[in-house]
């Protein structure tokens, strides 16, 4: 009779064993002890916040444990569905004018203090979350010229968007991730998802629903586009 269910430490051990024994041709047995894919999220906070958290300027630390939960769920719904792998790893990188200069925003301080929520680290389904945040302003690839400075000025931000379009092509790229999820409204980021998908890198657009690429590209580019919802 073949074991169907798990109980104390000691029938795990036997079930594992038992499906090394009388089960080693079967390719699902290896499957199940595969490593989970690697995913970034690459958020941009100043575009995505006024529907996630419109009142961020004026309470940042009581909206952003609801704006990062939502966005968490929205990335798992995402995820689940793509059905390239079993499970995910994601790691959140947040992008925005995070100095004047040299100083620290409020937004960056906001963040500094919110990384320390542990419950950021928590998994849904298929999906875990890697603890507290990686900042965009600090280069994914390895070079020693980060972090970069200067970001917010009066103008507005400054090497945001290119920021996460270069991240998301070297993580790519370098196999440090299977796959890249851009959450953004912003057009401005299709160039590097067709990049990405022209050598089957697994870049996608998380943006609100009804935000095509219609006006954009004549080819169908819903392959790389996937939406949000209930914001």
């Amino acid at each position: 009779m073949y074991p169907t269910a798990l109980g104390a430490a000691g029938e795990r051990r036997y079930v594992g064993q038992f499906y090394q024994r009388h089960l080693p041709c079967y390719p699902e047995h290896h499957a199940m002890r595969r490593a989970p894919t690697i995913a970034f999220a690459l958020i941009d906070w100043h575009n995505v916040q006024r529907y996630f958290a419109p009142t961020f300027h004026a309470n940042p630390l009581r909206e952003l444990l609801p704006a990062i939960t939502r966005i968490q769920s929205a990335l798992v719904t995402t995820l689940r569905h793509l059905g390239h792998s079993a499970s995910y790893r994601v790691t959140l990188r947040i992008y925005h004018g995070w100095h004047s200069g040299r100083e620290r925003t409020q937004a960056r301080r906001a963040f500094d203090n919110f990384a320390r929520d542990t419950s950021l680290a928590r998994r849904i389904g298929p999906v875990s979350f890697a603890p507290g945040f990686q900042f965009g302003n600090e280069p994914s690839c390895p070079s020693e010229r980060g972090p970069l400075f200067d970001t917010a000025r009066s103008g507005g931000q400054k090497m945001v968007d290119t920021a996460i379009c270069c991240d998301a092509l070297h993580l790519l790229h370098s196999k440090e991730a299977g796959a890249v999820v851009i959450v953004s409204d912003d057009d401005d980021f299709a160039p590097a998802a067709i990049t990405a998908s022209s050598w089957n890198g697994l870049a996608l657009l998380l943006r609100p629903s009804g935000r095509t690429l219609e006006n954009v590209s004549d080819a169908n580019c819903d392959d790389i586009l996937r939406y949000w919802s209930g914001t």
